[in-house]
C-alpha cells in the first residue's frame, strides 16, 4: 500500500517573545496550538527568552522601614527590559504610559539581531516576530527598527552594520501590548534621529512629541486578539 507523503513547503519564521516575568518555556506552553498551526502552515517558532532575570523578593520602604516582599513565585522571571535601577521587579511606571528610558534594551535588541541572523537566513524566507505583553511592546520597538533598516541604502556605517539584520523582519503581531515610551537612544545617535518621528525620542526635549508619536502608531496599528494571561 503505498500512502502519499505531503511535504510541507517552509516558508519563513516567526520569532515568539514572552511577557514581563514570564519566560520561553511559558510562552511555548501557552501557544502548542497556534505553533502547530503555524509549523503546519510553513512557519517554524522560535522562542527568545529576555536576557534579564528579574529577582524572587524586593526592598521597598513601609512607614520608614525596609520591608521585604515577594515577587511572585516563578524562579525564572524575566524581562526585555526594565523600568526602575534601584529595583528591577517594579514595572509601577510602566503603568503611568509616560516618556522613560527603558534599562537593558539594547542586551534584547543584540539577542533578537543573533536570532535574525540564525534562523533568518534565506533571502525568500518571511520572518515575522510576535510579542506578548511586554513583548508586544518590544516588538514595537523591533518594528521601527525593521522600518529603519528597510530605509538604509549603505551598510557602510557601523550602526548600519548593527541596523541591517532587522531588515528581515516582514511582519510583527502584538498581542495584548501598548506603546513603547522608550525616551532614548537605539543602536546609537544617528538612529535615534532617524527613527524620531516614528515614535522613539532621541532625548527628553522632545518627550512629549515622542508619547504622541508612540500613541498615534499603536493606534493605527490596533488588532484585537485573545490574551495570553
Amino acid at each position: 500500500l503505498n500512502r502519499m507523503v505531503h511535504t510541507i513547503r517552509r516558508k519563513g519564521t516567526v520569532i515568539m517573545m514572552h511577557g514581563w516575568a514570564q519566560n520561553a518555556f511559558v510562552m511555548k506552553s501557552r501557544t502548542v496550538k497556534l505553533e502547530k498551526k503555524l509549523k503546519q502552515a510553513g512557519y517554524e517558532c522560535v522562542y527568545l527568552e529576555a536576557p534579564h532575570l528579574l529577582p524572587m523578593t524586593s526592598t521597598v520602604l513601609i512607614d520608614g522601614q525596609p520591608v521585604q516582599i515577594t515577587n511572585g513565585d516563578r524562579e525564572n522571571a524575566r524581562a526585555w527590559f526594565l523600568y526602575s535601577s534601584s529595583d528591577s521587579a517594579d514595572a509601577s511606571l510602566a503603568l503611568e504610559e509616560t516618556p522613560m528610558e527603558y534599562i537593558g534594551l539594547n542586551d534584547s535588541i543584540d539577542r533578537v539581531r543573533e536570532c535574525l541572523t540564525t534562523h533568518c537566513n534565506k533571502e525568500d524566507d518571511v520572518c515575522a516576530i510576535l510579542g506578548f505583553s511586554q513583548g508586544a511592546t518590544f516588538c514595537h520597538i523591533l518594528s521601527i527598527l525593521a522600518s529603519a533598516a528597510a530605509k538604509k541604502q549603505s551598510n557602510n556605517n557601523p550602526n548600519n552594520l548593527k541596523l541591517y539584520p532587522f531588515s528581515k523582519i516582514h511582519c510583527a503581531i502584538l498581542l495584548s501590548g501598548f506603546p513603547s515610551m522608550h525616551n532614548g537612544p537605539l543602536l546609537g545617535e544617528n538612529l535615534a534621529t532617524a527613527t524620531r518621528n516614528a515614535g522613539v525620542a532621541a532625548s527628553k526635549k522632545n518627550a512629549e512629541a515622542a508619547a504622541q508619536g508612540h500613541n498615534n502608531y499603536a493606534n493605527n496599528k490596533l488588532i484585537e486578539l485573545p490574551s495570553l494571561h
